[in-house]
């Protein structure tokens, strides 16, 4: 029988590794969306720094998202 939670960042239901990974991912991908927010608000700045902003939000976007999937799938394994 295998019993699945929900990702959240809390210590009552799974592991210290598991709630630091989670609380990692969650971290990255709110910091890959202020990247993208910041690249929106269009302030002067240079064009290389807009364009680091962009891949940057995006790359660290995808990479969280993928760490949560891994774990989640991870979690679901026998």
């Amino acid at each position: 029988m295998v019993i699945e939670y929900p990702l959240v960042p809390n210590l009552t239901s799974q592991s210290i590794t598991e709630t630091v990974v989670v609380t990692i991912g969650y971290g990255g991908a709110f910091i890959g969306l202020l990247f993208l927010y910041y690249y929106r608000l269009k302030l002067r700045r240079g064009v290389g720094l807009n364009a680091l902003l962009v891949i940057a939000g995006v790359s660290i976007l995808i990479v969280s998202f993928l760490l949560l999937e891994t774990l989640r799938t991870l979690k679901r394994a026998p």
